[in-house]
């Protein structure tokens, strides 16, 4: 690679999972089992294990606006990987601007696998700043019940909760 030429790169807009089994460590486990460089976008911190989440710690829109930042001064990622989303409209306005911007000037793939259970202690509130990314995605993997949830039905089935 010359010193002109920017790596190419996933990035990945995830939760940091404590416990290494899903999220942030996921994401990077897999973008290195398949070679391919990540760059990470952290939108909280948990605390958890095998029994659940003991604690959360969100991470401000201003944080995740400069990590996005940093990682587009190596260029455009190749794909974008979002997962669990944070409640605060701040954040989810940021990345939604952030997206419609990404598609405009070079239509990058969106990968996104929405959390929506009550796995984090909480069911997301902003439900019309979560479904305003969906114009901007271009596979999503939801459960049937995070489906229902995104489409309106927030009566998640106890499977789901939990």
């Amino acid at each position: 690679m010359t010193s002109e030429t920017k790596p190419r790169y996933l990035m990945a807009i995830c939760a940091s999972d404590s416990r290494g089994g899903a999220g942030l460590q996921a994401a990077l486990s897999q973008a290195a089992l398949s070679g391919c460089e990540c760059r990470s976008v952290v939108l909280a911190v948990t605390a958890q294990s095998h029994q659940g989440v003991e604690a959360v710690s969100h991470v401000s829109a201003s944080m995740v606006e400069a990590q996005v930042q940093a990682a587009l001064r190596d260029g455009p990622p190749e794909a974008v990987l979002i997962g669990w989303l944070p409640p605060e409209p701040e954040v989810l306005e940021y990345l939604r601007t952030f997206l419609n911007e990404l598609q405009a000037s070079s239509r990058v793939p969106v990968i996104w696998d929405p959390v929506v259970s009550a796995t984090l202690g909480e069911l997301p509130a902003a439900h019309s700043g979560l479904t305003g990314l969906i114009p901007n995605v271009s596979v999503m993997t939801p459960s049937l019940d995070e489906a229902r949830w995104l489409l309106g039905d927030q009566t998640l089935s106890a499977a789901a909760a939990g």
